[in-house]
C-alpha cells in the first residue's frame, strides 16, 4: 500500500527520543536493562521502534523519513538504525520534551521543504492490525489536503477507562464515515482519574494516539502561537548555524541544551 510514498512532500518523523521511565521496571525484566520501551524486544522480534519503521515503511520514502532520537541512547539504538544515514537522524543531547522534538524537526523540514506534509509517529505503540493502520494515515493525508491549515491528530476506540492515557472529546463531525470520519476537537483530557476515564468511554471519546499529519505551515503557525519563546529560539539557533555553517541540519544546535 504505497498510497503516498511517490509523493514528493509528504515526510514521516518517528519520535523515539523518549526516556520510557513509567514502564522501566517491566522493560528491565525483559532487556535486562534501563532501555526506554521503544529499544525493547516485548514480541514477534523486533523492538517497538522496528515495529514502528515497518507499519509507515509502505507510506513514506525513506529519503523523507526523519529518527528523532536522544544521544544517551545511542547503545540502544547503534545497530538497528546502522543504514539510517546521519541526515535522517535528529539528535538530541537529552530528551527535553516532546514539544522541542517537533519544533526541531519542523525547522530541520522546512529549511529542505516549505510545502511538506509532515506525519509525526510515537515509537512506542503497538497496533495489531498494520494494514487497518495504514488505511487510517493514507485516510488522513487526504484528508488534510481538504484542511491544509487544520492539524489532524488521530484517535482509537477506547476499549476501557484507561487513567493512563490521552483522551480525546470529539466535536462537530466534518466528514461522516463509517471507517473515517473526522471531526473537530471539542478538548483533551490527559491521564484522567479513574472516574472521568469510565465517563469519557461511555461518551464515546477517543484514546489519544498522538499521531499527528499536517502542513508544515499549519504547525509552525502552532507553535509559534502556544510556544512562542522555544519557537524564536530554536528560529535564531537556525539562523546562526546556518551563518557560521558549523553544524549539519541532522544535528541539534547548540542553544536548545538551555531550554
Amino acid at each position: 500500500m504505497s498510497l503516498t510514498s511517490n509523493t514528493k512532500h509528504t515526510w514521516a518523523v518517528v519520535l523515539a527520543g523518549g526516556d520510557g521511565t513509567r514502564l522501566q521496571e517491566l522493560t528491565y525484566s525483559i532487556a535486562g536493562d534501563a532501555r526506554p520501551k521503544q529499544f525493547c524486544h516485548f514480541f514477534g522480534g523486533k523492538s517497538l521502534l522496528g515495529h514502528t519503521r515497518e507499519r509507515i515503511g509502505p507510506l513514506f520514502h525513506d529519503d523523507r523519513t526523519l529518527f528523532v532520537l536522544t544521544r544517551a541512547h545511542e547503545a540502544y539504538y547503534r545497530e538497528e538504525l546502522a543504514r539510517i544515514p546521519a541526515r535522517n537522524t535528529v539528535i538530541q543531547p537529552t530528551n527535553r520534551g516532546t514539544a522541542l522534538a517537533l519544533t526541531l524537526c519542523l525547522h530541520v523540514i522546512a529549511q529542505q521543504d516549505e510545502d511538506a506534509l509532515v506525519s509525526f509517529f510515537p515509537s512506542d505503540h503497538y497496533y495489531s492490525s498494520c494494514s487497518a493502520f495504514r488505511e487510517n494515515i493514507a485516510s488522513g493525508l487526504h484528508l488534510i489536503e481538504e484542511y491544509p491549515g487544520c492539524i489532524l491528530i488521530v484517535g482509537a476506540e477506547a476499549r476501557y477507562p484507561e487513567v493512563e492515557y490521552g483522551w480525546i472529546q470529539p466535536g462537530r463531525t466534518l466528514v461522516d464515515s463509517l471507517v473515517n470520519p473526522l471531526l473537530r476537537v471539542s478538548r483533551f483530557w490527559e491521564k484522567p482519574p479513574l472516574k472521568r476515564a469510565e465517563v469519557l468511554k461511555r461518551r464515546g471519546c477517543l484514546w489519544n494516539t498522538f499521531i499527528t499529519i499536517g502542513r508544515v505551515g499549519a504547525f509552525m503557525e502552532l507553535l509559534q502561537a502556544t510556544l512562542p519563546e522555544l519557537t524564536r529560539l530554536l528560529e535564531h539557533s537556525f539562523s546562526r548555524a546556518r551563518s557560521i555553517n558549523s553544524i549539519g541540519t541532522s544535528r541539534l544546535p547548540t542553544s536548545p541544551e538551555r531550554c
